[in-house]
């Protein structure tokens, strides 16, 4: 999830995806 997260969003960088 959080290598996920990261990819999706580099910028949060520990997907915090909304």
């Amino acid at each position: 999830m959080l290598e996920t997260g990261a990819v999706l969003y580099p910028d949060k960088k520990f997907g915090n995806i909304p």
